[in-house]
């Protein structure tokens, strides 16, 4: 009888922290706006611009300037990422036009205050590569960045993480 009570106990707690886990996961995604025309293996060099229709989203053009480009140079995709914000009238091959469209931003006090009852922090950012040397748009995309909604994470800047990693995502699928 001992032994059914405990093993109840630790189902119980199983179901529990899969249910709790199962929120825990930030979710992003990319949505194609306009059909890549090149593939993106010719150009070397990239200059990377963030910019915003959203009140207040400083922060968060900064973190995702920051981020993208960090993790564009990780993956090694381009021989250089020039920031835009750093080298307004850098030469490169390739502009990245970042522009945050959407944003609900969640702080880490509201997290910590309130639980999960201020959601999800999101952003929404329309990408457009432009061929520098041609003077036009090859392609287009739409890339979501979703916080876990967790009192463990959930802020915006887990979101603007989120959003980067599927930027990066999009770009390394059209270098094949």
């Amino acid at each position: 009888m001992e032994r059914t009570l405990q093993i109840i106990k630790s189902v119980i707690a199983f179901i529990a922290a899969l249910i709790l886990l199962g929120g825990c996961a930030s979710k992003g995604s990319h949505y194609v706006l306009t059909p890549m025309t090149d593939k993106l293996t010719q150009y070397k060099t990239m200059v990377f611009y963030v910019s915003s229709q959203v009140y207040e989203s400083d922060d968060e053009e900064i973190q995702l300037e920051s981020i993208t480009k960090a993790k564009l140079k990780k993956k090694g995709l381009f021989t250089k990422v020039i920031s835009g914000s750093d080298s307004p009238d850098a030469s490169a091959d390739l502009r990245l036009n970042a522009k945050i469209v959407n944003l609900k931003k969640v702080n880490r006090w509201a997290r910590l205050l309130l639980d999960t009852s201020p959601g999800r922090a999101e952003i929404v950012i329309n990408v457009e590569l432009i061929d520098m040397k041609a003077g036009k748009t090859i392609g287009a995309f739409q890339a979501e960045g979703k916080s876990s909604g967790t009192v463990f994470g959930g802020t915006s800047s887990q979101a603007v993480e989120d959003a980067a990693d599927q930027i990066v995502e999009f770009i390394q699928k059209n270098l094949k």
